[in-house]
């Protein structure tokens, strides 16, 4: 049997009585067989001064496990000896996910070995029921509290450390470094420039109390500063996670997929997770990290999965990205090209704008899915994403023409050089052929002339690099083989049925 007291949404955060300062209020319950005590305790602790909440009484430890499940509050007092789970099984179970839980621990058991294994379990305080007085309770409690409304400040964004990064990423402070408080030396200044940034957000439903939502951030935090993240910071509902060094993508991915899953699968909650890619410059961060917030509102847009994002905060996912790359390699081997080709044009236009929604992205998506045959009802961003690939992939695999090896190498060779001077002669060299007879090769094995394939590659990739840099269109000229940049813009024009401005524009346009 348990007895809630007080449900604590919307109390937070509130004002500490006398504090002058806004913080959090904290929540406690009391797990205790014994009806005297219980009231005692929950009588001679003025929780409302304090700035506490009560949320619920529990007379034996299987009631006090249910509770604590429901509300995760901050505080727990508890006897040890309970009917049907001792306190120090629910003590135990609470750490396996919440070592912050402050826990005062009431008692009568004198057993060395009991007290003993509490204490290895983390308790701030073993009162005897015995000897305690009413002050005693109050002052236990006043210890917890002042630990834990300390750790709030490290958890929530007011460390010096935090503060500055906030100036870095929502403020665009220009300062080349800052000082991290005057008791730290020179040498723990915080670099400029952030190594990449995560964010998330829980998409509340009738399970998430305050408690709990602190109670899982907490664990994400602990989650990221194992991986490296050197500042966490609270900014429109949304946890900014900043990295001076981040993990590898994959690694990182899989560790807030896993916490996803987690919250999930025991909670209820959904979470939304952003990652925007490390290569992003300085002044790029403080217009990354509002549109973050936008994107965090949509819980379509999440659908379970991790969100990617490009140094412009463009929909970034690994495998399409390798999708658009194996076309570009697959295009020339292709026997119908003029169906690959408009597939390739309509992945850059995919997903659409993401501030927009996922309905938006969807209107932007039909064309890609009708090109592909795929349903127009899709449930979420990362499925659509998922299918889109495995149908596109599918496609060209049943579309591929089977080349000679010799061949295939020097197509390989045209693709790692395709920013270099190339000639058919020293192609052919390549494939250990004769030129003239190489280009009769080329041309039955592909079904396509060598400077056909040669102006397809050179075209694919100034479109990559068009739609990934901000390099100057001379630049990307250059960069694909082409000294003067009217003629590359002419043969462009060809290719793309746009100037490589125009193009370059449109596809930023509808990315976001």
């Amino acid at each position: 049997m348990r007895r809630e007291i007080a449900e604590p949404v919307c109390r937070f955060p509130s004002d500490i009585a006398g504090s002058g300062e806004v913080k959090r209020m904290l929540t406690a319950m009391i797990a205790e067989d014994e009806l005297l005590v219980r009231i005692g305790i929950a009588g001679c602790v003025p929780w409302a001064e304090m700035g506490i909440v009560l949320v619920g009484e529990a007379e034996n430890g299987e009631a006090g496990w249910e509770l604590y499940q429901r509300y995760r509050p901050d505080i727990l007092i508890t006897d040890i000896r309970m009917p049907l789970m001792s306190g120090i099984e629910l003590v135990r179970r609470i750490r396996t996910d919440d070592r912050h839980c402050g826990v005062i621990v009431v008692t009568n058991v004198e057993n060395a070995a009991e007290l003993e294994e509490v204490r290895k379990l983390g308790v701030s305080d073993i009162l005897f029921k015995a000897a305690m007085k009413k002050e005693d309770i109050g002052d236990a409690v006043r210890r917890v509290q002042s630990a834990l409304q300390n750790e709030q400040e490290y958890a929530t964004g007011d460390r010096p450390a935090d503060m500055q990064w906030r100036h870095i990423l929502f403020e665009n402070r220009r300062e080349t470094a800052f000082k991290v408080s005057d008791s730290v030396s020179r040498e723990a200044e915080l670099p400029y420039t952030p190594k990449g940034v995560t964010a998330i957000r829980f998409f509340p439903n009738e399970w998430m109390t305050p408690a709990l939502k602190r109670s899982l951030t907490q664990m994400i935090l602990r989650r990221m500063e194992e991986l490296g993240a050197c500042a966490s910071i609270d900014q429109g509902g949304c946890r900014f996670f900043i990295w001076n060094e981040v993990p590898e993508s994959c690694s990182l991915s899989e560790a807030l997929m896993s916490a996803a899953s987690c919250v999930q699968d025991n909670f209820r909650i959904n979470m939304g997770i952003v990652m925007a890619a490390e290569r992003a410059a300085p002044e790029q961060y403080s217009s990354l990290a509002p549109h973050v917030i936008r994107l965090l509102q949509d819980p379509m847009l999440f659908d379970g999965s991790v969100l990617m994002l490009d140094a412009l905060g463009n929909f970034d996912d690994p495998r399409l990205n390798a999708l658009r790359n194996n076309l570009m390699l697959s295009l020339p081997l292709c026997a119908h090209r003029e169906r690959i080709l408009p597939l390739i044009r309509l992945l850059d236009r995919y997903p659409g704008p993401l501030d927009n929604g996922f309905e938006q992205v969807l209107m932007r998506a039909v064309p890609l899915l009708k090109t592909l045959g795929l349903s127009e009802k899709q449930s979420g961003l990362q499925k659509m994403t998922d299918q889109i690939c495995t149908a596109a992939e599918e496609q060209v695999r049943n579309d591929l023409i089977r080349v000679r090896p010799e061949i295939r190498l020097a197509m390989d060779y045209v693709h790692a050089h395709a920013g270099e001077e190339l000639s058919l002669e020293q192609v052919s060299t390549i494939a250990n052929f004769q030129s003239t007879y190489f280009s009769r090769l080329f041309k039955n094995e592909t079904h396509c002339s060598f400077s056909d394939y040669l102006f397809q590659v050179r075209m694919l990739h100034a479109q990559e690099l068009l739609r990934t840099t901000d390099f100057p269109v001379s630049d990307v000229a250059k960069n694909c083989g082409f000294s003067d940049l009217s003629y590359f813009g002419m043969r462009f024009r060809l290719f793309s049925g746009m100037t490589p401005r125009e193009w370059r524009e449109s596809v930023r346009k509808v990315s976001g």
